[in-house]
């Protein structure tokens, strides 16, 4: 490859790093641990709005006036995992009215997940042996209230607090977007076209040796100088503007047609020129950096 081309390639490789590279390695550093429970939905069992006489509601020999499920899933929405040694304060979850009545694991994913649930002086605590990245727990608590609010607290190596999110949360909720998206975004959109316009080279690449190759360009057939000057304008347009000036500059605007020597010499020129060009390499380069952008854009917006 000539020096303009590693240039260029050096380039690319530059803006790549600051544009997409950097930005990702920063979100990946800065965002290693976090822990998010979700309060899902309230299942209302049963509620008793007015007294009957000789109704009576039972649940294991206990009374109860309303019964009431409330499901909760845990995540490890952070990028590191969260071993059994990392949990200071494990989860504790207390309900502000109400008294719970039981406690048990819906589902977790995977489904290998070791997990320590238990009920003790009316409050819900959970641990874990290991929680890898978007590692979840569904669980569920049965209450004898049929209102849910709650509170959760924990106390975690690397993670500052823990993230609770509520249902009237859920509905309002726009997932915040780092600016390392936005510049992520920006420069796969700049590496995603400069790709498309590099693979549409080929084929016009291909075009133009084979006209050199079959003496079917307009300096085969010794036309004027105006022709050939259109020929570079037009069908070599791909190339760079300085590597079409190197065209020009052989070209004499004084005379109307050139020599033999001089058409040998441009002809040359211009195939070598062709050659060294590789707008193969760059797509696939350009193809590798924007499907790496697009992957973390993706990833980090919807899931």
């Amino acid at each position: 490859m000539n020096s303009n081309g590693k240039t260029i390639t050096i380039l690319t490789i530059i803006i790549a790093v600051v544009g997409i590279i950097t930005p990702i390695i920063w979100d990946w550093w800065s965002s290693n641990s976090n822990l998010t429970l979700t309060h899902l939905k309230t299942t209302k069992l049963i509620e008793k709005k007015a007294s009957i006489d000789g109704l009576k509601i039972l649940y294991y020999n206990n009374k109860v006036n309303n019964l009431s499920k409330i499901l909760f899933k845990l995540q490890n929405t952070g990028r590191l995992p969260i071993i059994e040694d990392d949990l200071i304060d494990i989860l504790t979850i207390s309900l502000n009215k109400g008294k719970i009545l039981n406690a048990s694991i819906e589902n977790t994913i995977p489904s290998n997940i070791n997990i320590k649930l238990e009920t003790i002086n009316n409050k819900v605590q959970l641990s874990f042996k290991l929680l890898n990245s978007k590692d979840t727990i569904i669980f569920g608590i049965l209450t004898d209230s049929i209102e849910t609010k709650f509170n959760a607290k924990a106390r975690i190596k690397n993670i500052e607090k823990l993230e609770i999110q509520t249902l009237d949360e859920q509905i309002i909720i726009i997932k915040d977007i780092s600016w390392t998206i936005y510049i992520v975004g920006f420069f796969t959109l700049f590496f995603f076209i400069v790709t498309i316009m590099l693979i549409l080279e080929i084929p016009k690449k291909k075009t133009q040796l084979k006209a050199i190759k079959y003496k079917l360009t307009p300096i085969h057939k010794g036309e004027s100088v105006e022709i050939i000057k259109n020929y570079i304008n037009n069908d070599l347009s791909f190339l760079t503007e300085t590597k079409l000036n190197s065209f020009r500059e052989l070209l004499d605007d004084e005379i109307d047609f050139i020599s033999d020597d001089k058409a040998k010499e441009l002809l040359m020129l211009i195939e070598i020129t062709l050659k060294n060009d590789n707008p193969i390499e760059g797509s696939i380069a350009g193809f590798i950096i924007t499907s790496i952008g697009l992957w973390y854009v993706i990833n980090s917006i919807f899931i």
